[in-house]
């Protein structure tokens, strides 16, 4: 009668496990952090970082501008029109760059800020702290 069943690689993991007792534990914690830097270097661009934008705006509404953003890219504005002046005059150029640069070119000089969720962008006031 012929054995099928072998018991071999069940040692070789027994043996493996043997080995690990004997290394220090601040050892085995080095090898698990080098692991997860490696794999953090290799975290991809989020799309806000990859999508660039071509303008060439003279003498453009801010809604003008923010149209054209999101017909080159796949960004929607959130806003309330009660407190962003959309109505503002604005002239703005920019060769293939990511849209916080835009952003910061639009909104240079005023208390708007901006945050940026997945693929939406929220347009607010910025609070004055006063002392």
């Amino acid at each position: 009668m012929r054995n099928y069943f072998s018991i071999q690689p069940f040692r070789m993991v027994k043996s493996v496990f043997a080995i690990l007792k004997y290394i220090p534990s601040c050892m085995k914690l080095s090898i698990i952090m080098l692991f997860l830097c490696i794999g953090l270097t290799f975290a991809e661009n989020s799309y806000s970082q990859s999508a660039l934008l071509t303008l060439d705006v003279k003498n453009q509404t801010v809604q003008n501008v923010l149209d054209e953003i999101e017909r080159q890219s796949d960004f929607h504005f959130f806003y309330n029109n009660k407190q962003i002046n959309t109505t503002r005059i604005v002239s703005i150029k920019s060769d293939k760059k990511d849209v916080f640069s835009v952003l910061d070119l639009l909104f240079h000089d005023t208390n708007i800020r901006y945050s940026v969720m997945d693929r939406n962008i929220i347009l607010s006031v910025a609070e004055n702290k006063s002392i």
